[in-house]
């Protein structure tokens, strides 16, 4: 049992970033600045967390372990690429969700083995 847990406790990785705001100047990706991105008091603070679930990846628990592992690495980064692309009149909900699954589309194409095989994980 314990060695089980062990192998569990490796295979889940999350993500967290305090202030997308700071990593998108960082790296210099222009982050929108309306719609649900700005309030009465000014622009709204942008946080980000994930977590990553390799627990039930194929073929091996190991290869889950990687795979979370490189989607909390590239998470950010293609987070705040992808919101970088909603013009600015299309700040709504709708667009900040389309945003989030092509996030994870992109994640997961990225991570497609060239066999044909991907290892995959869970997201929350």
């Amino acid at each position: 049992p314990g060695g089980a847990q062990a192998a569990a406790s490796t295979s889940v990785r999350h993500v967290l970033v305090r202030d997308l705001r700071k990593a998108a100047q960082m790296m210099k990706i222009p982050l929108p600045r309306h719609g649900i991105f700005e309030d009465d008091s000014g622009l709204v603070r942008c946080a980000l967390f994930a977590l990553f679930d390799g627990q039930q990846c194929w073929p091996t628990a190991a290869s889950g372990s990687k795979t979370a592992e490189f989607n909390c690495r590239n998470l950010p980064a293609k987070l705040l690429s992808n919101l970088s692309i909603i013009p600015a009149e299309s700040c709504t909900h709708v667009f900040m969700k389309s945003a989030l699954i092509k996030t994870f589309e992109d994640l997961e194409s990225d991570n497609m083995r060239p066999a044909g095989a991907a290892d995959r994980c869970s997201a929350a």
